[in-house]
């Protein structure tokens, strides 16, 4: 009588390479350094593929946009806020804007 062959779900006896075997997907980089006159502005991108952030934002949940922009310029928001004389929310939105398309120029088959 003819041996049957063991068609098991296990790789190794399938003489194939576990999940396991193969390198680690690297972490995405999510910064990008972009000049805006004349300084260096460091932008964490992080904040705009967060899904979750995104809808907090879109339902205008205020303590969304302060994470947003805290997300997004990190520690060096105080600074950017005395340099661009940012109070309200046109003047954060201006900067952002200026801000993202020096991003997309410098990344310009990123669509983040």
């Amino acid at each position: 009588m003819a041996k049957k062959k063991n068609k098991s779900g296990n790789p190794a006896k399938r003489n194939l390479p576990a999940t396991h075997d193969h390198q680690p997907k690297a972490p995405a980089v999510t910064t990008i350094d972009v000049e805006l006159d004349g300084n260096t502005i460091t932008v964490d991108l992080a904040p705009v593929r967060n899904v979750r952030l995104m809808r907090r934002l879109k339902n205008e949940d205020v303590g969304a946009l302060v994470e947003f922009f805290e997300g997004t310029f990190g520690e060096q928001l105080d600074e950017l806020e005395e340099r661009y004389n940012l109070v309200d929310i046109d003047e954060y939105q201006a900067l952002l804007s200026r801000v993202m398309e020096k991003v997309a120029a410098a990344n310009p088959n990123s669509r983040s």
